[in-house]
């Protein structure tokens, strides 16, 4: 019978599991298929010897010895591997992470010249008004103010068209100041204008700062993305405008919360920061409660 080619590296395959097996006070059951020519091996636990290829003195014995070698490299380098890896995941899991500190956030930002305007800016370059983005019937402000709404507070939805959750009615706290703000009707053109919904990090800002180069799809997310938005009163909204934390900074009781939120935005979509604008958020960082 010819044995096929590939017969002799499952031969020395299966010598090398015999010794192995043998210094780990194994035994091996071996078997061989006849019609694939493949050979098959078990490990079990009882200690017992070699099939008589394996013998010392066979003409075999030699590959034994060089497949117990190249076995023994390569659980070596299976075990040095496993270390590293091992290595890897543990500096990954106790390293400080900067989505948890927005002090080493801010640090791993990249730094660019302060640019201050771009005549080029259009905020129809963010999309037209608010979309919905998710195709549930609901446009981004809607959802805002569902997520951010007090629900240990009386509030109100009702269905319009598709949108199962337009907000009618509740309380919401101004991210920017800290006040409670409370509306009874939000189908009032007045009272829908007193709460704005505001960019945390400006349209203009993050145009200025590379969304100009983003394609149009990119910039849509971005000025619909709930992590940058925020309630606030028509006051706030005018103040800020498209500064930065450079040009305007809330209440000292928001501070805190706007500047890890700008950084999160900032982190998020990658956008620069200036060094003026750096030294800011450092200094409003300052005031954030520590541990």
């Amino acid at each position: 019978m010819t044995a096929r080619p590939g017969f002799r590296r499952h031969l020395d395959t299966t010598i090398m599991a015999h010794r192995s097996a043998e210094r780990l006070g194994l035994s091996v059951v071996t078997g061989i298929n006849s019609e694939q020519m493949d050979v098959v091996c078990i490990l079990t636990s009882r200690r017992g010897g070699l099939p008589w290829w394996g013998r010392p003195g066979s003409e075999v014995s030699g590959l034994a010895r060089r497949g117990v070698r190249r076995l023994t490299i390569g659980w070596i380098r299976v075990l040095v591997t496993a270390v590293v890896v091992a290595s890897v995941v543990l500096v990954i899991v106790l390293r400080p992470t900067a989505q948890g500190d927005p002090a080493m956030a801010l640090e791993a930002l990249p730094m660019v010249d302060r640019v201050t305007q771009d005549a080029s800016y259009r905020r129809a370059a963010f999309g037209d008004g608010w979309s919905d983005l998710d195709g549930d019937g609901c446009r981004t402000r809607d959802e805002v103010l569902l997520s951010t709404v007090d629900r240990s507070q009386p509030y109100r939805t009702r269905r319009q068209g598709r949108c199962g959750a337009d907000m009618v009615a509740g309380t919401w706290t101004d991210l920017y100041t800290g006040q409670r703000m409370t509306w009874s009707n939000l189908k009032d053109t007045t009272q829908a204008q007193a709460i704005p919904i505001d960019h945390i990090v400006s349209l203009a800002a993050a145009y200025r700062y590379g969304a100009k180069t983003w394609s149009e799809q990119d910039r849509i997310a971005f000025a619909n993305d709930e992590l940058n938005l925020t309630p606030t009163t028509a006051a706030i909204n005018q103040a800020k405008a498209d500064k930065d934390p450079a040009s305007w900074t809330p209440p000292a009781a928001g501070r805190c919360a706007y500047a890890t939120r700008y950084i999160a935005v900032k982190t998020r979509y990658r956008l620069p920061v200036d060094h003026v604008e750096k030294t800011s958020l450092q200094q409003l960082l300052r005031g954030c409660p520590r541990g």
